[in-house]
């Protein structure tokens, strides 16, 4: 039996989490012992409730005020904007990482979007990296700037200026690594060329990066055990729609449209008043705050309105659904635009609610965004989740053997 951690320091919602679950209970099945270590740990303890894990906090980055890089193209200037530049906040962080480390003293460390762990990680550490592309980064060096950046992104910033905010982050990184007796890396990205083994689950066509060389592509992976009772739409005229969103400032308009189209719809909000969202529904929309079983609200909808989310993306398209895209940030950005040029997606700004309209009647009324996702689900007619989760666990077991 090995000691395995799990850790989670980036992002939010169950993108991080979902997709680890099914690998979660193989490897707890072949008798191993699992810490998470993670962002959001009421999520992560109503989601792996009746699993046998135990569930730490992750170190918290402070909340800053504006970003340094208003709009960051690249993986290190995300983690500049973090706090990877500050020595004294990088410090605390990687400290209380490293006790979190010393604390279980694990065999594998598994990281999701945690570079924190992967930085001060003592070197005997057996290390796999696992998320999307966003998440295990084209390393370089240097590392380059995400796919398709330009179109959401300050086109007036040089090259020259996106490297030298990686050397920043990399010098103070290397002076807290010193401080814990680990020696300076050469560039960024090396931790993650070091590591025993990296997992992408997502595909080719959504990769954050558009040209990344001689990478293997585990595909999308979901989490489909949510609700455990069928799916019970509301009536309506028209096609069924699924909606998956958190706030955001255009939702009014959104929603009015859907409640005068008159589809069946039913919307899952995450952190939104659940209540007060009830009392201006129209009979054909139900509103929940749980989440769905991605895969079967997947077969059953006609379309889909997401931020953009990777796990659930990867399900609509597997299903050959369509998407109205509305990202809240970076990552999902790059989702949407991927999305969009597959044909299969419209992106509208999160605080356009005109667009959002103008959006779903695109959605509703032409069928070319249907063909193009039927086209990619048909791609990958074979391809199955839980397989796949099954064989990346297979190969974790054969790291810690």
């Amino acid at each position: 039996m090995a000691k395995i951690l799990f850790a989670w320091e980036l992002g939010g919602g169950n993108g991080h989490l979902a997709p680890f679950y099914s690998i979660a209970r193989s490897l707890l099945g072949d008798g191993h012992s699992l810490t998470l270590a993670v962002r959001d740990r009421d999520r992560a303890s109503r989601l792996f409730d009746g699993l046998n894990v135990d569930i730490l906090q992750a170190p918290r980055w402070p909340q800053f005020g504006p970003a340094t890089v208003k709009r960051p193209i690249s993986y290190a200037q995300v983690l500049f904007n973090v706090g990877f530049g500050e020595q004294e906040t990088c410090e605390t962080v990687l400290r209380q990482w490293r006790a979190i480390e010393d604390g279980i003293d694990p065999c594998l460390i598994i990281v999701d979007h945690a570079p924190g762990m992967m930085f001060i990680a003592r070197q005997q550490r057996k290390i796999v990296a696992i998320g999307n592309g966003f998440c295990v980064p084209q390393t370089g060096p240097p590392i380059p700037p995400f796919a398709s950046s330009h179109w959401f992104c300050d086109v007036d910033q040089s090259l020259q200026s996106v490297f030298k905010t990686e050397i920043d982050v990399l010098q103070t990184i290397n002076r807290v690594r010193l401080g814990l007796q680990l020696r300076e890396l050469n560039y960024l990205g090396e931790v993650f060329d070091k590591t025993h083994a990296s997992f992408l689950t997502t595909f080719a066509e959504l990769d954050h990066y558009s040209d990344r060389k001689d990478a293997t592509y585990r595909g999308g992976l979901s989490l489909d055990g949510f609700q455990r009772e069928g799916i019970k739409w509301p009536p309506g005229v028209g096609p069924r729609i699924f909606a998956y969103l958190k706030w955001s400032r255009g939702l009014g308009h959104l929603f009015d449209a859907i409640g005068q189209s008159g589809c069946p719809s039913l919307i899952v909000t995450d952190g939104m008043n659940i209540d007060e969202l009830t009392r201006i529904a129209r009979p054909h929309m139900q509103f929940v705050d749980q989440p769905l079983p991605i895969q079967q609200v997947a077969k059953e909808c006609d379309f889909a309105i997401l931020n953009a989310t990777h796990g659930a993306t990867c399900s609509l398209l597997l299903a050959g659904k369509p998407i109205l895209q509305i990202p809240l940030n970076l990552e999902q950005a790059i989702t949407a635009n991927r999305t969009a040029s597959l044909g299969a997606a419209v992106c509208a700004d999160k605080d356009d609610g005109l667009q959002m309209v103008s959006a779903l009647n695109f959605l509703r009324f032409d069928s070319q965004y249907s063909i193009a996702a039927q086209t990619f689900a048909a791609s990958y007619r074979t391809f199955d989740t839980c397989a796949a989760a099954n064989q990346i666990a297979r190969e974790l077991c054969q790291i810690v053997d």
